[in-house]
């Protein structure tokens, strides 16, 4: 297991150097640059551009600018926001707004867990019942539903109509001392929102997985024994129908991330994914560089805990 997880960490490094280098040309060759958001109006002048790019080192050759920096990010330095705070460090920007994130990535994770696995059992349990109808239904808006559409839904009935959560933020700004209930009711929406997706299919896969399990020669020897159908269920037939969901939560991390970016600008919470957009709308190479490089890189420590993970709670799987 030591090797594998050592030949995966060498693996990551080359895989996060070609996500870098594709963003970075991506990015580059985007229309518009910071030049024209720092000059507003005067960006109709050559001379001004000019004068902008090569004091931010833009006018250098791509290859460049990206050795530049990349010899600054191996030194830990994220550089120098150059659109949304102008001088401000990046590692301070992105510092700030990691952290709210991972409570919502988290925290939408775990809701997706808590209510799939339930009404995924239940589903298989009572196969083609009403309840089994209506979860298949339920899953596939959960699936189909945008994300930026639900959220401003939820917002309109729980906030504007009835008012009993907040519109947006992450606490209360009237508010001195905030308290955790504070911040909770700040994250239901946001939570629920970018749990949806993965809520719904987490349960339709633990359906599939759990109807799958039942058909074993070994579910019907444990209620030939006379096990009760509970004991069958929960002890026999769950526990190995949930152990290739640890892939699936692995791999639930990208969607997670990304759907981070739109939940967070249209519920106001203060996180990586609305530092992005408003890094996008400015023109900020660095910030965008640095958000990139960041979400690529927990998305492939995700992948490889839950190789891991899976590794640990299925003995059948080894990795030589």
């Amino acid at each position: 297991m030591l090797s594998y997880v050592l030949r995966r960490i060498i693996v990551m490094i080359p895989l996060v150097l070609g996500i870098s280098i594709i963003s970075f040309s991506i990015i580059h060759l985007a229309p518009g640059s910071p030049a024209s958001v720092l000059l507003g109006p005067k960006a109709l002048d050559p001379e001004a551009v000019a004068r902008v790019n090569a004091n931010l080192g833009l006018d250098k050759p791509i290859y460049v600018q990206y050795f530049k920096w990349l010899s600054r990010i191996l030194q830990g330095d994220l550089g120098i926001s150059v659109g949304l705070i102008l001088g401000m460090q990046v590692n301070e920007l992105v510092a700030a707004r990691i952290l709210p994130t991972l409570e919502l990535t988290i925290s939408a994770l775990i809701l997706s867990i808590v209510v799939a696995i339930p009404v995924g059992v239940l589903s298989a349990v009572r196969q083609y019942s009403l309840f089994d109808h209506l979860a298949t239904v339920g899953a596939f808006a959960g699936i189909s539903l945008p994300n930026f559409w639900l959220a401003l839904m939820l917002i309109l009935l729980f906030s504007v109509k009835l008012g009993w959560l907040p519109s947006s933020g992450i606490i209360d700004p009237r508010i001195t001392a905030p308290t955790i209930f504070d911040y909770l009711r700040h994250l239901i929406i946001p939570a629920f929102v970018l749990g949806t997706a993965g809520m719904a299919g987490i349960a339709r896969f633990v359906r599939a997985s759990m109807l799958e399990v039942l058909r074993q020669d070994y579910i019907t020897a444990a209620r030939a024994r006379g096990l009760s159908e509970r004991t069958v269920i929960y002890k026999h037939a769950l526990k190995n129908a949930l152990l290739p969901l640890v892939t699936i939560l692995g791999m639930s991390l990208p969607g997670l991330l990304s759907g981070a970016v739109l939940v967070e600008t249209v519920c106001g919470w203060p996180g990586m994914g609305r530092l992005a957009v408003s890094a996008v709308f400015g023109r900020d190479y660095p910030v965008m560089m640095a958000l990139v490089l960041l979400f690529g890189i927990l998305v492939v420590i995700g992948n490889l805990i839950a190789d891991v993970a899976y590794a640990y709670v299925d003995p059948r799987i080894r990795y030589d």
